[in-house]
């Protein structure tokens, strides 16, 4: 089964206490139809800094991308060594609006 397409994939900062790690990210998001919040979530990846940094616990941090800041959980770790973000409400990155997908379609 084929993953989605990322909603945002490249450069980002992780702001961990007061260091700041400079990575590449995969992120994507939705909202929640019963609350209405949007919930975006991801994988930061491989980085020995951050990773030495982060342990095996879970983190309150601030993600930065070119195209927004936000707070996110740096969270647990998967076979491959990436680090899981999740967050809520505004993500870090522009959300496609139904204009840009009439746009994309008409392409």
């Amino acid at each position: 089964m084929r993953q989605p397409e990322p909603d945002y994939q490249g450069p980002a900062v992780v702001v961990l206490g007061d260091r700041e790690f400079a990575v590449r990210v995969r992120l994507r998001g939705h909202r929640q139809p019963i609350d209405g919040i949007y919930r975006w979530y991801g994988r930061i990846d491989p980085d020995a800094a951050l990773d030495a940094a982060a342990g095996n616990r879970k983190h309150r941090i601030e993600l930065r991308t070119p195209e927004g800041t936000a707070a996110a959980i740096l969270g647990d770790r998967d076979f491959w060594g990436r680090l899981r973000l999740l967050g809520h409400s505004a993500p870090p990155y522009r959300i496609s609006t139904v204009d840009d997908l009439d746009a994309r379609m008409t392409r």
